[in-house]
């Protein structure tokens, strides 16, 4: 029997697309609350979750972001929003 699995078109596709634009995907796990409230805030501004977890992470490893260790505040330096 053949053990290959079968590829549809659609996944071809994806799978093409998301190699072209540099995207991966990623699976971390948080706290639930967070995790809904995080949803909820994107779905009332009408922004996708993707969009603001890349944004916060380009901006933390471009330095405006710094979490302090102590006390585990955020803080945001302010800068051009980034694209």
């Amino acid at each position: 029997m053949n053990n290959e699995k079968k590829v549809n078109s659609q996944t071809k596709a994806t799978k093409k697309w998301e190699e072209s634009t540099g995207r991966i995907a990623k699976t971390y796990k948080l706290m639930k609350n967070v995790v809904e409230d995080f949803a909820e805030a994107c779905e009332e501004n009408e922004v996708s979750q993707s969009e603001i977890l890349m944004q916060l992470m380009e901006a933390y490893s471009q330095g405006g972001v710094y979490i302090t260790k102590k006390k585990r505040a955020a803080i945001f330096l302010p800068e051009k929003r980034l694209n």
